[in-house]
Parts: C-alpha cells; structure tokens; sequence
C-alpha cells in the first residue's frame, strides 16, 4: 500500500500556475519475482490469460 500524501508533499507538486503535477510512478519493486520466481505481470496481462477461466460456459 502507498504511504498516504502529506501536505508538505503535495505542496512540492505545486507547479507555479497553481496545478499539481502527477506524481512520479512508484518505485519498481522485485518482491514478486523474490517470491515466486516469475516477474510481476500487469493486470491486463493476467486477464487476457485467465479470459476463459471467467467465461459462462455452464455445460460442464
């Protein structure tokens, strides 16, 4: 989970017109691959594989 935004870090985004910029991606993490062997995939990645594990077929 991300840290929660602190006023003072919300402030450093200011841009001088007055808008906030987005904020830097986070961090790439290796957890995943540490712990299962295999590089983190995205969501979309995951659900174009699993597309049939989701599918209605009800005629089994």
């Amino acid at each position: 989970m991300a840290p929660p935004v602190r006023p003072a870090d919300r402030e450093a985004t200011r841009t001088e017109d007055g808008h906030h910029r987005a904020a830097p991606p986070p961090a790439v993490s290796r957890v995943v691959e540490a712990v299962t062997g295999a590089p983190a995939r995205t969501y979309r990645s995951w659900a174009a594989d699993h597309a049939a594990d989701f599918s209605a077929d009800f005629s089994r």
